[in-house]
């Protein structure tokens, strides 16, 4: 199950592997819909690079808003977000689309006990999708959020490549103190320590920017 306003968007990726160090954006605004290129729902013209997407942004955050969940953005919000952060990466337009298409039509989207929007059922294609978009510029980057994509994109992208990421990312993300994180990473040891060398890539090579 993921929350969805981290995964449906660029800034979230940041924040999946900047973790502690610091990134531009939190999963609570990771989705806003700041800067970037103007995008028609389901094959606008858009942003970085020039191009166009067919990812259908309006259907996406449709389904996502139907939840009903108190601590989502509602469906306009939502649509500027993913039109901003998602369609712009026109390298990764044929991924985007796959999971866009795969929550609109598949996913099981429900609330968890904190009020975000979870989902189940496209796991293959959000994963094709940011190990693609990880590291690819994004309207709202910082420069925090260059410097990682930039000097730890392997690192990334092997931390995010890992079976078990999605798994130690929810496990420890839900926790609320250390003991709960140890946990986490005695679960999930590969995971974790995959996560811990591009945090550690992040502290060494972008300490500046990342203050």
């Amino acid at each position: 199950m993921r929350k969805m306003k981290m995964w449906l968007s660029l800034a979230g990726a940041c924040l999946l592997v900047a973790g502690a160090v610091a990134c531009s954006s939190s999963d609570s605004d990771a989705a806003a819909g700041a800067g970037g290129g103007t995008a028609g729902t389901g094959g606008g013209t858009a942003g970085t690079g020039g191009g166009s997407s067919n990812l259908d942004c309006a259907g996406v955050c449709g389904k996502i808003a139907a939840a009903n969940c108190p601590e989502e953005d509602d469906a306009a919000t939502c649509t500027a977000g993913c039109e901003s952060e998602m369609v712009p990466v026109t390298a990764c337009a044929s991924q985007a689309a796959a999971y866009g298409s795969c929550i609109s039509s598949t996913a099981t989207i429900s609330c968890d006990e904190d009020g975000y929007a979870v989902m189940s059922g496209c796991d293959a294609q959000q994963t094709a999708y940011m190990l693609c978009a990880i590291c690819e510029p994004s309207a709202n980057d910082d420069a925090c959020d260059t410097c990682t994509k930039t000097s730890c994109c392997t690192e990334m992208k092997t931390a995010y490549g890992d079976p078990n990421f999605d798994e130690y990312f929810e496990c420890a993300f839900a926790c609320s103190d250390q003991a709960c994180v140890d946990a986490c990473e005695s679960q999930y040891a590969s995971a974790a320590a995959l996560f811990a060398a591009a945090q550690a890539c992040v502290s060494s090579s972008c300490e500046t920017q990342c203050q």
